[in-house]
């Protein structure tokens, strides 16, 4: 903490901001950094509050409030036994959530109905109440308080976040279908309805491998990950020609934007070669219609949008995603409806392989 004419700040590393404390949070801080347990911050909030228990609730949610805003982390440690959980399989990566209350469960399950694996197996994310927060702690990581209306897409977060920081490969920003034996990339600018053509494509009888991530290796073959279908507000009168997208319950991003999961059965989960990729133009009214796509122009889209643990590519990464753009049909497909440009792709000509 930093002391200026009388008053109290406290820098925060993660915001990388001064905070200014009043004295009972100075305090609270202070006390905080020195190994307080929750039950002792509780004993602070005693006066503000009715019973010992509002003011446990109270001490969580300011213990919350100041992790999320990067003052310190909490310690959380997780109950050893737990009534309700289920498990997933995410192309190979697995994960098991777990909570004390299966109502949590309840509400995080439905989305992964297509992906649930034996119980037992995979990294470990606890989902336990805090104060008016929910804490999901993964294995091996920090406590992140997310607000109850917004934890499945924290879910989806902590788990989308655990995969990247594991994977060697190159993360490419696209939607992954699979025609015959090769995979198909679909790319586009948000608006651009990748999700709502996924949809009239599986109509079509192509497999879903990935929603918005695919995992491009050094031999230029992709993989891609099997989230959920996230369907945001403007695509849901248009997603509904293909799925009962009204009874899907709404979920809240950080940012306030609104959608929902879709559940869909992926195919087997392994490395493919690329048949085609396809950068997406949509505008209303337009009649569906594919051109030609400059290779070179697909590659820098590509590359532009990755994703890399590490930071940086290899050279090994970059040969890798020349070759898969160089055996790979490269598209521009203008449309105005899902339905015409999926009928439109599913034509004998439209695609060479």
């Amino acid at each position: 903490m930093l002391h200026l004419d009388g008053r109290v700040m406290f820098f925060t590393p993660r915001q990388q901001q001064l905070v200014e404390l009043n004295e009972s949070a100075a305090a609270l801080v202070e006390q905080a950094q020195s190994g307080i347990t929750l039950h002792d911050m509780a004993m602070a909030f005693v006066p503000h509050a009715q019973t010992r228990h509002d003011a446990q609730h109270m001490a969580a949610s300011w213990l919350a409030d100041a992790c999320e805003s990067g003052l310190f982390n909490a310690a959380i440690a997780p109950a050893p036994a737990h009534c309700a959980g289920f498990s997933v399989d995410l192309g190979g990566h697995d994960f098991e959530v777990v909570a004390d209350d299966a109502a949590l469960i309840d509400e995080l399950r439905p989305p992964y109905g297509e992906l649930i694996a034996p119980r037992g197996s995979g990294q470990r994310i606890h989902v336990i109440p805090f104060g008016d927060r929910i804490a999901l702690l993964a294995e091996g990581g920090e406590a992140q308080f997310v607000a109850p209306g917004r934890l499945a897409t924290r879910l989806r977060h902590t788990m989308l976040t655990n995969i990247l920081s594991r994977e060697s490969r190159i993360a490419l920003h696209t939607a992954c279908l699979v025609r015959g034996d090769r995979a198909v990339l679909l790319c586009g600018s948000p608006g651009t309805g990748k999700s709502t053509l996924t949809l009239a494509l599986i109509a079509q009888g192509w497999g879903f491998a990935g929603d918005d991530i695919a995992f491009a290796d050094p031999s230029g073959m992709v993989q891609g990950l099997p989230l959920p279908l996230t369907l945001k507000r403007g695509s849901w009168p248009h997603a509904a020609a293909w799925a009962d997208v009204e009874q899907l319950p709404v979920h809240e991003r950080e940012d306030g934007a609104v959608l929902k999961y879709l559940p869909v059965r992926p195919v087997d989960a392994r490395p493919r070669r690329v048949g085609a990729v396809i950068r997406l133009q949509r505008q209303d009214g337009a009649q569906a219609a594919v051109d030609g796509w400059d290779r070179v122009a697909a590659l820098q889209t590509l590359f532009g949008e990755a994703y890399s643990e590490s930071g940086q590519s290899s050279a090994g990464m970059v040969r890798g995603m020349c070759d898969l753009v160089a055996g790979a049909q490269c598209l521009t497909l203008s449309y105005g409806e899902a339905a015409d440009a999926a009928h439109l792709l599913a034509e004998d000509h439209a695609l060479a392989f």
